[in-house]
């Protein structure tokens, strides 16, 4: 009687194990953030380029937007477009052309609490073609982004209001026509963080 031993390969092992190029090590996740973190590590001899694998399963089989297998030339990557106080796996692989190593041993990085959004005032000294607005200070914030648009959904914006920033809690938005609705939201930012978005507030010019 023969036996047929079968065994499955998981995504950790897709690659040819007979790979002349090491697997790169890992060092900690640095620089974390709340919509991104840095990836580092060890160079490889013989690598013209490195790929990075980003999920929120340990197993891999789903990746981040972006980052299933994303190619780098550099022995670093800041990830981002991520989620605030998250969990994130990343590995990498080292490539020689059509050579790909195994996959390094994955690390995991939580992301930090993304900083809250202004809450807006209701506009002042509104006129003909201009307005004040003005917000709640936020802790922690290093800008305010400003977008000031004449549709609801900001599909486009006034021009110099398309997330503009400012480092008070106030913005004279000028440049208008009279007696049009316009849409207003502020952003906190914090290094590289982006709120979401205050609540909207609409002005209509005199």
């Amino acid at each position: 009687m023969v036996s047929v031993l079968t065994t499955s390969c998981s995504k950790d092992d897709d690659n040819d194990p007979g790979s002349k190029v090491a697997a790169p090590t890992l060092s900690n996740a640095s620089e974390l953030q709340a919509t991104s973190f840095k990836a580092s590590w060890t160079k490889v001899d013989l690598a013209d380029s490195y790929l990075i694998e980003v999920s929120k399963k340990s197993d891999f089989s789903s990746t981040v937007t972006g980052y299933n297998k994303k190619s780098v030339t550099t022995n670093s990557a800041v990830i981002s477009g991520l989620e605030g106080e998250t969990k994130y796996y990343f590995r990498v692989y080292a490539k020689d052309g059509s050579d790909i190593s195994k996959a390094s041993a994955a690390k995991d990085a939580t992301t930090t609490k993304l900083i809250a959004g202004p809450v807006l005032k209701d506009a002042t000294d509104i006129q003909n073609t201009s307005f004040k607005i003005e917000w709640t200070a936020i802790t922690g914030a290093d800008k305010y982004l400003v977008e000031v648009s004449s549709k609801s959904d900001f599909s486009s914006t006034v021009a110099g209001f398309n997330k503009k920033e400012v480092s008070e809690i106030s913005a004279s938005v000028s440049g208008l026509t009279t007696k049009t609705k316009y849409y207003v939201r502020v952003y906190t930012k914090k290094g590289a963080d982006v709120s979401k978005p205050s609540a909207v507030k609409e002005i209509t010019t005199s």
